[in-house]
């Protein structure tokens, strides 16, 4: 596909507006992230598929508090403040 477009101010930089044709034909939507990549042959701009990965944590939260006590959270040792530390 080859269409003709003009470079527009916006701002303090310049913009290319892209018709619904080269829109459609590049998969490209508003807010998308794209590559833009400048050689001897031109600009070429090209959509970035979206990564989607999930944290894998060694542990879950249930494995790690499944064994958990007062005593082995040290509960038993919370610290009291002292009389000039609580106000009146």
């Amino acid at each position: 596909m080859r269409v003709n477009s003009e470079i527009s101010q916006w701002g303090n930089g310049l913009a290319v507006r892209l018709n619904r044709s080269v829109i459609d034909a590049a998969n490209l939507t508003k807010g998308c992230k794209v590559q833009i990549e400048v050689d001897k042959t031109g600009v070429h701009i090209s959509p970035v598929k979206a990564k989607k990965t999930r944290l894998r944590l060694p542990l879950s939260e249930a494995s790690l508090l499944a064994k958990i006590t007062p005593e082995l959270a040290h509960a038993d040792e919370l610290a009291q403040p002292l009389s000039d530390e609580v106000g009146d």
